[in-house]
């Protein structure tokens, strides 16, 4: 028999799994967004910067593999590039110190499942 905590734990990844499932979805169903503004344009805006204050607060600038504290970063578990439908979206955004950024570069689509898991908790 599973104890409850493993209970919880599977319940968390079948959501997280269930939930970028739906992302993909959704980012396929919209129209395609044009990028008319450079990558940097964007996060220079004002909507961008309160969207990563926010995500940081939320994480209490605490990175979420490490748990360091140093050279926080905010990190889009969706490329923006690939589903820019989602550069505002909450659940999509995780903070991660610069060391742990540059570690998962060009391996995301490894962590998905754990940092939707730890999204997904927030706002259950």
């Amino acid at each position: 028999m599973k104890s409850n905590l493993a209970k919880k734990r599977e319940n968390e990844l079948r959501r997280g799994r269930e939930l970028l499932e739906e992302m993909r979805i959704n980012s396929i169903k919209c129209k395609p967004y044009i990028w008319k503004d450079d990558p940097e344009t964007i996060r220079k805006s004002l909507k961008y910067r309160l969207c990563r204050e926010k995500v940081l607060e939320r994480d209490r600038y605490i990175c979420q593999m490490c748990k360091g504290k140093k050279q926080m970063q905010v990190h889009h578990i969706l490329p923006i590039k690939k589903f820019p439908l989602h550069i505002f979206n909450l659940r999509n955004i995780i903070t991660l110190c610069m060391d742990c950024h540059h570690s998962i570069c060009n391996k995301e689509y490894l962590y998905e499942e754990l940092f939707f898991t730890y999204t997904d908790t927030l706002y259950m």
